[in-house]
């Protein structure tokens, strides 16, 4: 069969404007002889010879049983549902898995039934059914939570601009700090890495240390540096000025990186160190 064969549908039922004197309600059981009956359909009566004492059917009874059937096709037709029927439970000994029936309370919404020989009421219990849709949110519940969702969302940062204010917890527990300094506006980076080398003894031996990333073209980040001792010897403490440039006082610090001197202090004496020499480094600037 295919989606376009024809099909008729019921829009009127069998015989429903049929004069009720022409129409009969079909019993369970028929009590006079020649009549219809759900249980017996037309007796046998009906289909032995007049002349053999036969009866002819009842023309009522046709009308009677076709309006039956034309509007349960109809209510079908329709995807009409049938509340819980506690007679009907009683006579097929209770509805079977999967049979649907329409939610005693609440229009549009139906139940299935999950257990065979169902007789429970489901107002009264809801042993052996299954409600499909009775944990989805209702119109008016997902209207408040949109709600709440947006006077919420009104409180947070916005996607792009707008400013932080306050402690910003960690997932990992502590707060993330919040950076005060020159050139600092925009997104802010530390960089913290260790840097390895070995300058010549003397003034102008400065060492260049590269950042491992580049800061933002034009700003200048602020950085912390501490050296290791001097090897050999005394084991002489060392400190590491930044480097400046000549006649401005001017610190030699870049986007990219920075230059600095290692150099000793030993007693009344303080040189320049030609030592190899590892060199801590806390970075903080701007990257875009």
């Amino acid at each position: 069969m295919k989606q376009t064969d024809t099909r008729p549908l019921f829009a009127t039922p069998w015989a429903e404007q049929a004069d009720s004197s022409t129409i009969a309600t079909i019993p369970q059981s028929a009590t006079t002889i020649g009549r219809a009956s759900m249980a017996l359909g037309f007796p046998k009566a009906t289909m032995t010879p007049i002349a053999a004492g036969g009866v002819p059917p009842y023309g009522e009874d046709m009308n009677g049983i076709l309006n039956m059937l034309s509007r349960a096709a109809r209510t079908a037709e329709l995807g009409m549902l049938h509340p819980f029927s506690a007679d009907y439970a009683a006579t097929i000994n209770g509805y079977p898995v999967g049979a649907t029936i329409a939610h005693p309370t609440i229009a549009g919404r139906f139940l299935i039934c999950t257990a065979d020989n169902n007789t429970n009421d489901p107002s009264q219990s809801m042993n052996g059914w299954l409600d499909p849709l009775g944990n989805y949110a209702t119109a008016a519940a997902l209207q408040q939570e949109t709600q709440r969702a947006q006077a919420a969302e009104a409180g947070l940062l916005p996607l792009s601009g707008g400013t932080i204010t306050g402690p910003i917890n960690r997932a990992g527990g502590g707060v993330l700090p919040e950076v005060i300094g020159p050139n600092l506006t925009g997104r802010v980076v530390i960089q913290a890495f260790v840097a390895t080398g070995q300058t010549g003894v003397g003034y102008g031996n400065e060492a260049w240390v590269s950042f491992p990333a580049s800061f933002t073209p034009g700003t200048i980040p602020v950085i912390s540096i501490a050296i290791t001792r001097e090897t050999g010897g005394n084991y002489v403490s060392r400190f590491a000025p930044i480097g400046v440039y000549l006649n401005t006082a001017t610190p030699h610090i870049n986007n990219t990186g920075f230059s600095f001197q290692p150099a000793y202090a030993k007693g009344g004496e303080v040189n320049t160190s030609g030592a190899q020499w590892t060199l801590q480094v806390i970075a903080i600037g701007v990257m875009q």
